[in-house]
């Protein structure tokens, strides 16, 4: 999990890294970092989308090409049913995300913020189950989303909710 990029490390390559079962390509990686710029309102709204392609992939394609999901992250109007559906499904998985994550956390404080992002990819993807934990855009989101919020806010003060948007 909190391994470094380095030429003898296999499970690096130059445009990917893996976590539990997934590869999460850096090009991907970098447009989701730049959810980190945003309110956490946008991040649960990106986040429902990802929910809602598993559950209805064309319906979502179709709704995210209207709001702009496809070209980038610049959406003025996000749907409150997105941020809803984000929002309970990290709420849901709250208590069994945060142990491992401030386990983890209490060995890699001080990293920059991507290094964070991807050894919490990691965490993520043991707590999540299947297909949720083979989704790169999905671990990725959640990943952030946790950053974004503060790793002291949730594993030196016991934060039990997640972030409202």
């Amino acid at each position: 999990m909190g391994e470094r990029r380095s030429a003898d490390n296999p499970k690096f390559t130059r445009n990917r890294y893996t976590t539990h079962m997934l590869k999460i390509d850096d090009d991907i990686a970098s447009i989701i970092m730049s959810l980190l710029n945003y309110d956490m309102k946008t991040s649960y709204a990106v986040l429902g989308v990802q929910l809602s392609q598993i559950e209805h992939p064309y319906l979502a394609f179709q709704t995210t090409k209207m709001l702009g999901f496809a070209a980038g992250l610049n959406v003025p109007k996000v749907s409150i049913d997105y941020i809803s559906e984000g929002y309970d499904f990290l709420k849901n998985l709250w208590p069994k995300l945060i142990p491992p994550i401030c386990r983890w956390w209490q060995t890699n404080k001080g990293r920059e913020r991507k290094e964070l992002v991807k050894g919490t990819c990691g965490v993520i993807t043991y707590v999540l189950p299947p297909p949720y934990n083979l989704i790169q855009g999905l671990v990725l989101i959640i990943s952030v989303i946790v950053i974004k919020y503060g790793l002291d806010k949730i594993c030196i003060h016991k934060t039990i909710q997640p972030p409202y948007p």
